[in-house]
């Protein structure tokens, strides 16, 4: 039985007509792939060398739903085979009432147009995966996100720094891809006109600027240019939601503001780009705060390289230091030679933070997501969302992101069924459901987080069908960072599969199928499904993190793990890491303090009560907050763990059932 988010159990689909790939150079081999719920169509063609254009013919006789994927993957001579993937959410965003449609996709030097229309045959439309129909008078449930996803699909960053600055290294970690090669036409000569998106990460948009070097005024002027075009476009999804500013720290009495450096952030200061105070509130577009200046982080790179430095510098003087010592030096140094000059040129006016890709010093990282993530809410709050979602090192960001998607519509009122008029407790947690997964955006190729399987398991957590057995619980008395970080180390070598609690068959719980009503049961089950969901991604997020971090590489058509090109490790999500979230949080002990608070504050609540403060999204905002995994924390305890070298997540997946 579907687990759906609308009043119907069957979603929207579309019928693809044609696939069309254009190309500036022309193609040798292409393929045309279709994903949808689990099947897989090939359409594949070989082209002629002077061909720049590939177009394929699709029967009408696959419906494409949300969840399913087109895959381009093509070659245009003697680099590798590339792939374009492109989200049926995205053509469903401009699907119209009948008729054809065409959505146009820019990817580089490369554009891809698809036909199609609405799929009417809804009797060969699987019901496995959820899908949100517009609003209506029939009182279907629509995501969130995808309200916000329509107005802003992409968070819109622009890089600037001179070649060398750690641009590339900083945008592949902190959003987790593995194509954002900036700079990439000629050394030193950006297009900063050009949007570079990225197939690992489709939320993600990055425009790249040279930096200012000696000689070359002309890029200020550029650079004020194009932030004036995109300050005054109106769309969101159109305007710029970040600058980072690029500065490698000094290591041999090298200069850190050059002149062109210098005059852009004066134009800063001066308000040239943008007031600081902006366009007055308007109340027809309530997303835009009043403060329309896009936020400027200054952002000095490298920072390992300087603690090396004066790592050396001690050994030198035969000093005997730690790394402590180093660090501490460094920081010195730092606020010395960077800090005091830039706050003397710009004062507050101008946020910054001090980062390093090396593995030792992921949380700058997330403490540059954290800062972006917190300007940009003071600017586009749409956009804020977005730049939660597309960021891949800061679970805090996640949690915030989620909450603030929560309170927009489902999470409110959930005591007096204002947002459930007349729906079962199965579409309501559908839709709850499918909202916190994409904030998440984890790499989960297969759908499991959307599967009828996972969803069964959260159910039985909120009501668990039996007592759990002390005996068989993992990790009980231990915090819930210290449970994963533990129980992941213990189980890197071959192991018997994970053992989840959960009825045969995967039966969801009789109560799913009531209709929403105003009651206390009702209210207890909503708010402890958003809790337990929240923080069974909270675990998910930090095992991958444990995995990428300290597996070793291994090539072969068995792993679950992919290699990127980067050498980056990614961790796909695979049925046995879903199960080993869940396994943490279910023998954790704050599970029993939450929902025992839950049951408490339930009993208490005024259900009929629609005035004043909404108290029900104030607690579950507490719960959520209590049981946070605190990021910095995380990232110590993780530099503690050793690499890891079992193989059980190299192995085959293992089954739900087991």
């Amino acid at each position: 039985m579907s687990f759906s988010s609308t009043n119907s159990s069957r979603p929207r689909a579309i019928g693809i007509s044609t696939v069309k790939l254009i190309s500036h150079k022309p193609i040798k081999w292409v393929e045309l792939r279709l994903l949808s719920n689990g099947d897989s169509t090939i359409h594949q063609q070989e082209k002629k060398p002077q061909s720049t254009q590939a177009k394929f013919e699709v029967p009408d006789n696959l419906p494409l739903i949300t969840g399913s994927t087109l895959r381009l993957k093509y070659n245009s001579g003697l680099i590798a085979k590339k792939t374009i993937t492109i989200e049926v959410n995205e053509l469903l965003c401009i699907l119209g009432a009948g008729g054809k449609q065409v959505w146009k996709g820019t990817f580089g030097k490369r554009e891809v147009e698809v036909e199609f229309n609405q799929h009417l045959r809804q009797a060969n439309i699987p019901a496995a995966l959820p899908e949100a129909a517009p609003s209506d008078s029939s009182g279907d449930l629509r995501p969130t996100t995808d309200d916000i996803l329509n107005i802003c699909p992409k968070f819109r960053i622009l890089v600037m720094g001179k070649s060398g600055a750690g641009k590339s290294s900083l945008i592949n970690k902190a959003f987790g891809v593995t194509d954002a090669h900036v700079s990439r036409l000629t050394p030193g000569r950006a297009d900063i006109n050009r949007g570079i998106p990225s197939n690992d990460n489709p939320r993600f948009l990055l425009h790249d600027s040279r930096g200012f070097e000696h000689g070359e005024s002309d890029t200020v002027d550029t650079v004020r240019t194009f932030i004036k075009y995109r300050n005054e476009q109106e769309d969101i999804k159109e305007k710029l939601h970040a600058i980072w500013l690029c500065l490698e720290i000094p290591i041999a009495g090298g200069r850190l503001l050059e002149t062109g450096v210098e005059n852009f952030l004066e134009l800063k200061t001066a308000g040239e780009l943008g007031n600081g105070i902006g366009a007055p509130f308007d109340p027809h577009s309530p997303n835009l705060t009043p403060v329309a200046v896009v936020p400027i982080i200054v952002v000095f790179t490298k920072y390992d390289r300087l603690v090396s430095a004066e790592m050396l510098a001690m050994d030198k003087q035969k000093l005997s230091p730690t790394l402590n010592d180093a660090e501490e030096k460094a920081k010195m140094k730092m606020y010395m030679e960077c800090i005091s000059p830039f706050k003397e040129l710009v004062g507050a006016a101008v946020p910054y933070t001090t980062v390093s890709t090396s593995p030792e010093y992921t949380a700058t990282l997330s403490e540059l997501v954290n800062l972006t993530f917190t300007q940009v809410e003071e600017y586009i709050a749409d956009a804020a969302i977005v730049t939660g979602m597309s960021q891949k090192v800061n679970s805090s960001v996640k949690i915030r992101t989620s909450i603030e998607v929560g309170k927009r519509k489902y999470w409110k009122g959930l005591a007096s069924s204002t947002s459930f008029p007349g729906v079962t407790l199965q579409e309501c947690l559908g839709v709850i459901h499918l909202d916190i997964v994409k904030v998440w955006d984890l790499d989960d190729q297969h759908n499991f987080l959307l599967s009828d399987q996972f969803k069964a398991l959260m159910v039985d957590i909120v009501e668990p069908s039996e007592a759990r057995d002390p005996t068989k619980i993992l990790g009980a008395g231990l915090p819930m960072l210290g449970a994963v970080a533990g129980i992941v180390s213990a189980l890197a070598g071959p192991v018997a599969p994970i053992v989840v609690p959960i009825l045969a068959g995967f039966v969801f719980a009789v109560w799913v199928h009531e209709v929403y009503e105003k009651s206390r049961v009702h209210l207890r089950r909503l708010m402890t499904y958003i809790l337990d969901l929240t923080l069974v991604m909270q675990n998910l997020f930090w095992i991958q993190g444990i995995l990428a971090a300290k597996l070793p590489q291994r090539r072969d058509s068995h792993s679950t793990v992919r290699s990127a090109p980067s050498g980056r490790i990614t961790i796909p999500i695979t049925r046995r890491l879903i199960k080993l979230a869940i396994r943490i949080y279910h023998d954790s002990d704050e599970l029993d303090n939450l929902h025992t608070q839950i049951a408490n504050f339930s009993k208490r609540v005024k259900i009929l009560n629609t005035g004043g403060p909404d108290v029900t999204v104030e607690k579950i905002i507490q719960l959520i907050n209590s049981s946070t995994i605190n990021s910095e924390e995380a990232f110590k305890q993780l530099s503690s763990i050793q690499p890891l070298h079992g193989s059980w997540v190299h192995d085959a997946d293992e089954p739900w059932d087991v």
